[in-house]
């Protein structure tokens, strides 16, 4: 049997969507129960595991207070967004793609790659009911459970595989590329440090006619390659298709989309009460309005106090006769 193979790696993840712990509107979740989960670190976990001796002996060695590292994820993701926010301003200022790469400084702290075989169009076998699920689940178990034995510098800190969503069987994997140094902090996080300790190393220069191939590019290469091997064995021949991206883009489009709903609601509440300010403010109808509402608002204070006066007052007056 002959099937394509999904290889995605993405900047972009959502651990507490991989984990259902929050609302995923394609899921079943009868059959949530199904989902296989191996490890369930969160990523300040696998941090602190990852770094914390690193980061001790680091700062044990510094004088100064300003150069010690409180908090190394926090330190990593400040770095993120401030580089997230210069690309957002250059891409408004018209800077193309290439222009773009030069900005793309900053470490990530983590990286998911979502694997599947086939597409529920030309698959159906492969979806959570199909005649062939559970042999999917085999080749993903398999594959999932070899990957940190072949990937020392790739820390696997959360996997699973899905088995309740409206397409095929698929697996998710969270990791984070590390790599380990003779001066400074001794381990820090490193896409290509970290490939390079595991002997990918990107081309220098092309050969005639050739593309110039990149370490990331080699080590998915490799990976994709362990799956073919692994699909083999169950009777399933990887061939050249079109790396569908179907999956994660739906997944990254409903997140997207609910964020987006979030953030223009948000927006939308912001301009309604800037435009009652400005009404308030500006508006010879508003100030008249204003100060009538404000008014009424202080005659009910005033009222307020002088029955709490009144109050007061009487209950004097009531111990001042018992007195007598």
């Amino acid at each position: 049997m002959q099937s394509t193979l999904s290889f995605h790696m993405s900047e972009q993840m959502n651990e507490k969507h991989n984990r259902r712990m929050i609302y995923v509107p394609y899921v079943d979740t009868a059959k949530s129960k199904d989902n296989i989960y191996y490890i369930l670190q969160t990523k300040e976990e696998a941090f602190h595991y990852l770094f914390d001796n690193a980061v001790e002996e680091y700062n044990s060695k510094q004088k100064r207070k300003d150069r010690k590292i409180e908090d190394y994820l926090k330190k990593i993701q400040k770095a993120e967004e401030q580089q997230k926010k210069i690309i957002e301003q250059k891409r408004s200022e018209g800077c193309s793609y290439k222009e773009l790469v030069k900005y793309k400084k900053a470490k990530r702290s983590s990286y998911e790659i979502v694997v599947s075989l086939g597409n529920i169009q030309q698959n159906p076998e492969f979806a959570p009911n199909g005649e062939k699920a559970d042999i999917i689940k085999a080749i993903l178990n398999d594959y999932i459970k070899g990957f940190q034995n072949r990937n020392p510098n790739a820390y696997l800190y959360q996997s699973c595989i899905h088995c309740d969503e409206t397409g095929v069987i698929h697996a998710h994997l969270d990791i984070i590329f590390f790599a380990n140094y003779s001066t400074g902090l001794k381990r820090r996080v490193s896409l290509n440090r970290g490939l390079e300790s595991m002997g990918y190393v990107s081309d220098e220069r092309a050969e005639k006619g050739q593309k110039k191939h990149l370490a990331v590019e080699k080590w998915q290469n490799a990976e994709r390659e362990q799956m073919r091997n692994i699909a083999q064995k169950y009777g399933i021949d990887i061939v050249c298709g079109n790396q569908s991206r179907q999956h994660l883009d739906r997944e990254h489009y409903i997140i997207q989309k609910q964020q987006e709903e979030v953030q223009s609601k948000e927006a939308a509440i912001k301009n309604c009460v800037a435009e009652i300010g400005n009404f308030l403010k500006y508006d010879g109808k508003g100030r008249e309005f204003y100060y009538k509402t404000e008014l009424a608002k202080r005659e009910k204070e005033l009222h307020e106090l002088q029955k709490k006066y009144e109050e007061i007052m009487k209950a004097r007056i009531s111990e001042e006769i018992q007195e007598k």
